[in-house]
């Protein structure tokens, strides 16, 4: 109940509770497969007439998938229960990253550290107050499979090498970006640094405690 918190935490609280944080998520995968088979005639007679015939198939599949998933600090701070990441990803994953561990703690830091030590602006002048962050990362399998069966020409015009290909790829790109956006407090979009002259002044109200809070408001201007 956050009504129970101290009032200067709770005034904090209360300030970044309608934060809205989204992830945006794009998986984007491309398959390759290729088979392929040649054949080498040669005639003993004659070196310098060779031929060669291959044939074969390549086949490229390419999905991509985008969906925005979103929630807000108040949320995930009240209905979000402390064993909800009970047996999910705690470390990162060399493979697919995006699967595992990723530090978006440093973001939220970041984002509050903007906040709190200067005022953050929303972009194209907007009053909102945003950070963004992408991640983008690229995962690659290989594989091949070339053999080769190499004769001498016995006779005329002779099959002399016979050979198969195959080889395939998967390629993932997993894009996240990451958009902390706090709506501005009233109509006109009050400053979050206004935002903290508001909770001193009441805090300071309530400790009836308003000269002691001018004469520190006086020094920070001098």
């Amino acid at each position: 109940d956050q009504r129970l918190l101290p009032p200067n935490v709770r005034a904090g609280v209360d300030t970044y509770n309608p934060t809205l944080i989204a992830y945006n998520f794009t998986f984007d995968v491309t398959e390759v497969n290729n088979i392929g088979a040649s054949a080498d005639f040669a005639d003993s007679l004659s070196p310098l007439y060779k031929l060669n015939i291959g044939a074969g198939t390549e086949r490229k599949r390419n999905n991509t998938q985008t969906f925005t998933i979103t929630d807000t600090f108040e949320r995930l701070t009240r209905m979000v229960g402390n064993d909800y990441c009970t047996g999910r990803a705690r470390r990162s994953n060399l493979a697919y990253p995006i699967t595992g561990h990723l530090d978006l703690v440093h973001i939220v830091k970041t984002f509050l550290d903007l906040n709190q030590s200067g005022n953050l602006a929303g972009p194209d002048g907007k009053t909102d107050l945003t950070l963004t962050e992408s991640m983008e990362f690229t995962t690659k399998i290989l594989a091949n499979f070339d053999p080769k069966l190499e004769i001498d020409a016995a006779e005329h015009f002779d099959l002399v090498a016979v050979g198969v290909t195959a080889n395939a790829s998967r390629e993932d790109i997993h894009k996240l970006v990451v958009v902390l956006t706090l709506p501005p407090k009233g109509p006109k979009g009050v400053s979050i640094a206004e935002q903290r002259i508001e909770q001193e002044l009441k805090a300071a109200a309530d400790r009836d405690d308003a000269r002691t809070l001018g004469s520190k408001l006086d020094r920070a201007l001098d």
